[in-house]
């Protein structure tokens, strides 16, 4: 006799029926591993108020669909949580697409009290027709300065000599990132960030690495990196007022491309012009995510 195939069954589970061991193995075994969808991460950016697709392959969680949502004038919104890019599938992408399960199954399948569906998710399960892409930007493993423009590489000489120094004190990486961009991206001084910290601290320290750019012994930049598998995201840096002089963030990106040289550097995309244009200097690799924004999803 063959293999019994089982049937895969999706259900909807809110955070507190989800089983942690299993949804955790599910995301670190499958296609991507990323921190993005760990359950301690989701549940840090999320502050404990998230649910989620789950496809069950018997009583095995074959893949999983994050969803954090919030609720406001007793309307349930699904919505993407500050310092997490993108969402969408995690599992084994080869199971599901043999039970025609991709992403655009998934999103039908989100249960209708949810009204509104704000969420950037990632490409990697499958096509989205008619829902705007947006540009994500990935510097390629073993990249060095020989490989990023002229004007990267300028920038980079004139910080030789600086330091890098891993720190433990996140608060503080915080505080300089709110001051350089936190007005600019209208984040609110210490709500924003309580979620962001506590998922920081729920993971293992291995999943992270926070580190200052010194320079005369002055902290003149700092930045925070989610080490995903074989990719770091870039998920918060920022230079001081004196970094800012100097083009301290090229020295930050390229201090974890020597650290990590087996990593791809995922930079995350920009649709701002000048901040896409500073990430092209390091020629990396141009990728996409889908850019979901459904509204009134119960008279669809």
């Amino acid at each position: 006799m063959g293999k019994e195939t089982l049937i895969m069954e999706v259900k909807y589970l809110d955070r507190t029926e989800i089983d942690r061991k299993a949804w955790n193995e599910c995301v670190k075994s499958g296609s991507l591993n990323w921190v993005y969808a760990y359950f301690e991460y989701l549940d840090g950016v999320c502050y404990e108020q998230w649910g989620a697709l789950v496809a069950f392959e018997g009583t095995k969680y074959a893949g999983v669909f994050p969803l954090p949502f919030r609720k406001k004038w007793g309307i349930y919104y699904i919505y993407q949580p500050y310092f997490c890019q993108q969402l969408g599938v995690f599992g084994n992408f080869e199971i599901l697409q043999n039970h025609e399960f991709n992403t655009a199954a998934f999103l039908k399948l989100i249960p209708r009290k949810f009204l509104r569906v704000h969420l950037a998710v990632h490409s990697f399960c499958g096509n989205l027709e008619n829902v705007p892409r947006r540009p994500n930007y990935v510097i390629p493993a073993g990249f060095t300065p020989d490989d990023f423009n002229k004007d990267a590489r300028k920038n980079l000489k004139s910080l030789e000599g600086l330091v890098y120094r891993e720190t433990s004190d996140l608060w503080k990486v915080l505080e300089i990132y709110d001051t350089a961009w936190g007005r600019e991206n209208m984040f609110t001084w210490a709500n924003t960030y309580e979620g962001f910290e506590q998922a920081l601290q729920k993971l293992s320290p291995a999943s992270y690495y926070a580190f200052n750019a010194i320079k005369n012994d002055q902290v003149i930049g700092a930045a925070i990196f989610l080490i995903s598998g074989d990719r770091i995201h870039y998920v918060c840096g920022a230079p001081t007022s004196e970094g800012r002089e100097i083009g301290i963030i090229h020295g930050i990106i390229n201090h974890v491309c020597e650290k990590y040289t087996s990593h791809k550097i995922d930079l995350e995309g920009s649709s701002i012009p000048t901040v896409a244009q500073f990430y092209k200097k390091f020629n990396p690799m141009e990728e996409h995510f889908f850019r979901i924004e459904q509204n009134f999803r119960m008279w669809r």
